[in-house]
């Protein structure tokens, strides 16, 4: 069983059920709560108020290790059968068995414990708890319909992604059994987004016209399929009839196929080639800048996890279509990361890396943001009036080898950190820091003990002075916190009791990958959590620390290939870390050009309806400019044009609908206008455009009859400015 994180101890029982359903780690990256909120909170009232609440707590943490998890799959049969267009899978195990073990673990522990059972029907979680079990309950009951996976397919494009969810159908019933499962959660929950459930002969007649649209459920006597577009659903279904296996053919689906290969319980995978090609704007400067980031080569990303009994074994690739380049290429090939030979065995959590030179870094930002040249960098220049050349005293004389480890946070104004970096040529980096220290008036302390040279720094701060120290050792430059955690660091280096040479780390790394790594993250997930339950009662840390006596730390670590890189983790805690790395480089740069794409749409159709307006004005000068875009757009009947219906935008645009204080939406925008009028003539308007929701863009825009566009930043418009209030945001560029 997975570790228990601190934010998990609200909802101890059921949580924890909760938790392993879906492979325990993925649910537990929720920030965890501060020490004070916990000491305050409801569990800690219920930990008093029941004194055998605890070990009780224990004893059900115990039996939940012995909870059978699904058999690993070594292939898939409905991957052949996907649209062609997928680029975006994920498959996960029927997990419906699991959660009847652990609901059943859980009535048990309720009957044998007096103390446990009181707290759940008279404690904090007497309102929730005994809906989540119900739900849970009929979870397992609808999962015995199903095969032993559920696939999640998508095609993500820059107009209207499609996805669908698949499961095979494993005996007859489900469609009653769906129905009543949705009937019961509708009444738990009290709303819930409209459902359709369907057999196949009731999809052809199908109309549906509702907003938002509704889940559409299809029950064949083979598959499950949901999805919320008709269109979709309606060509997947004949496809399912031809058992067509398209998908096979295609690159994508082999590679996925692939991942299946020794076995695997989850597999995600995304053709990130294909979803930036959709998602970045064709525009010039848009795909100058991807490409000078080196992600324009990004090929597949891929991750599967399986598990054998106890052990967690997860793998993640990031392929390229060639030789990576720019960001892309800044991890470099793996090597015996020295720097852990600094780190406490102690240590909260530490990230050490081998990058290429931090000077070809440095080279490839600038030449990113387009500021070459020492004349344009602003570091640079302040540099320079010390006398200090940054490319060639600092960054040249750096390996690329840097780790940075936390200790302590105790203090949040003062944590305790290391900072250790791979130097080229100690004496001429020494140089530069004497060089900087002296120019900027901040005199080290420097004494000598067992043949290291020690330099203290006291720098001010508004809340007193900070100490930063730091020494040169075995080719490293290391920076810490403090004289003691430098002094603790060197002699860990010395007698070799340090994080690299400590059995609990070293059997955490995965066997069979190479001598070496280019990326390894570690974290000490007890010591976090014990840090933060320092103000809670005893009874608390004490049942804490007895269930995660034994709790491994979790490791990553990852190996760069020429076009390639591959992360690999044996902790439960990290089965989603390597895609999150992936995903934390790659998403922010596809959000941002998804959303520069929305705006510049977004702009487009303003300008189209100022020109729209003025047509309008000419064309109908009694009546001035068109009062909505109901007003511009073409007559639905397919009459022609007319003062009620000019035809001058499109449907989209200028739908019957799009009147009054109503919005409509095109292309991740919503939009309205409202003229302003008087004597029956319109003498002027405002057209508002606002994302349909905060992933969609980030700006609001508005326009008025000078054709002038404005912009706000911030949340999407509940409601659209006025003529007033548009003309106060500032003007787009």
């Amino acid at each position: 069983m997975p570790h228990l994180t601190v934010h998990s101890l609200r909802r101890y029982a059921l949580s924890a059920i909760a938790v392993l359903l879906f492979s325990a780690a993925a649910l537990a990256q929720a920030a965890p709560q501060s020490s004070a909120s916990l000491a305050n909170s409801p569990l800690t009232a219920d930990f008093k108020k029941y004194p055998g609440l605890a070990p009780a707590l224990d004893q059900l943490g115990q039996q939940l290790q012995t909870l059978q998890f699904p058999a690993p799959r070594t292939n898939d049969a409905m991957l052949p059968l996907l649209p062609s267009s997928t680029n975006f899978f994920a498959a996960l195990p029927n997990y419906g068995d699991t959660v009847r073990q652990a609901v059943d673990i859980f009535e048990r522990q309720l009957q044998q414990s007096p103390a446990l059972r009181d707290w759940w029907t008279h404690g904090e979680t007497a309102k929730s708890g005994p809906k989540l079990e119900a739900a849970l309950q009929r979870f397992a009951e609808l999962s015995g319909y199903l095969g032993d996976e559920v696939v999640i397919s998508a095609a993500i494009d820059s107009k209207d992604p499609q996805f669908l969810i698949m499961a095979q159908v494993q005996k007859s019933g489900l469609k009653q059994a769906l129905q009543q499962f949705v009937q019961q959660m509708q009444v738990s929950a009290g709303s819930i987004q409209p459902i359709h459930i369907l057999e196949p002969q009731e999809l052809a007649t199908l109309q549906v016209s509702a907003k938002p649209q509704p889940l559409l459920v299809l029950v064949r006597p083979d598959f499950v399929v949901a999805t919320s577009n008709l269109a979709t659903l309606r060509t997947f279904n004949a496809q399912l009839d031809k058992r067509g296996a398209a998908f096979s053919s295609t690159l994508f689906g082999q590679r996925i196929a692939k991942a299946y290969d020794g076995g695997a319980d989850t597999v995600g995978a995304a053709d990130l080639h294909d979803i930036i090609r959709q998602l970045i704007p064709p525009d010039a400067k848009s795909q100058s800048m991807l490409k000078s980031s080196g992600l324009s080569d990004v090929k597949y990303l891929v991750w599967n996890h399986t598990r054998n009994g106890n052990q967690s074994l997860s793998e993640s690739e990031l392929s390229f279509t060639g030789p990576r380049r720019g960001i892309a290429s800044w991890i470099a090939a793996p090597t015996q990361l020295g720097s852990l030979d600094f780190v406490s065995p102690t240590a909260l959590m530490c990230v050490s890396m081998n990058l290429k030179s931090p000077a070809q870094i440095f080279e490839d930002i600038e030449q990113f943001s387009g500021t070459t040249g020492p004349n344009n960098c602003a570091l640079c220049l302040q540099a320079q009036a010390m006398g200090i050349d940054i490319e060639n005293d600092v960054l040249r004389q750096l390996s690329g080898e840097i780790t940075i480890e936390l200790d302590s946070v105790q203090n949040l104004e003062q944590p305790e950190w290391k900072l250790i970096f791979r130097v080229v040529d100690a004496q001429r980096l020494q140089q530069t820091l004497t060089r900087l220290m002296t120019a900027a008036n901040v005199p080290a302390q420097q004494y000598t003990d067992g043949g290291v040279t020690y330099h203290v720094i006291q720098t001010p701060s508004p809340k007193g002075a900070k100490e930063v120290a730091y020494a040169f050792v075995s080719g490293y430059v290391i920076f810490t916190s403090s004289r003691e955690a430098l002094q603790q660091a060197v002699r860990a280096h010395q007698t070799g009791e340090s994080l690299a040479h400590s059995s609990k780390f070293l059997a955490s790394l995965p066997s069979g990958h190479p001598t070496g790594e280019s990326l390894l993250m570690y974290q000490d997930p007890t010591a976090i959590a014990k840090l933060q339950l320092q103000q809670m009662p005893p009874e608390i840390v004490q049942s804490f620390t007895a269930l995660n006596a034994q709790a491994a730390p979790t490791v990553v670590t990852a190996y760069a290939a020429p076009e390639s890189i591959r992360a690999v983790s044996t902790s439960a805690a990290a089965n989603s870390t390597a895609v999150m790395i992936a995903a934390a480089i790659l998403m922010p740069n596809l959000m941002r050009g998804k959303m520069a794409a929305n705006e510049a749409t977004a702009l487009d159709n303003l300008r189209k309806v100022n020109s729209a307006q003025h047509s309008y004005e000419s064309a109908y000068p009694d009546r001035g400019f068109a009062p909505d875009l109901a007003a511009l757009g073409p007559d639905p009947s397919g009459a022609i044009k007319s003062a009620d219906h000019a035809n001058f935008v499109e449907a989209a645009l200028g739908a019957p609908t799009c009147t009054g204080t109503n919005w409509c939406e095109l292309s991740g925008y919503r939009f309205s206008m409202k003229a302003v009028c008087g004597l029956g003539r319109c003498n002027n308007y405002v057209i508002a455009a606002t994302p349909a929701d905060s992933t969609s863009g980030s700006r609001s825009f508005c326009s008025a009859s000078d054709g002038t566009i404005h912009f706000t930043v911030g949340s999407p418009l509940k409601t659209s400015p006025n003529l007033r209030e548009c003309r106060m945001w500032p003007v787009v560029k």
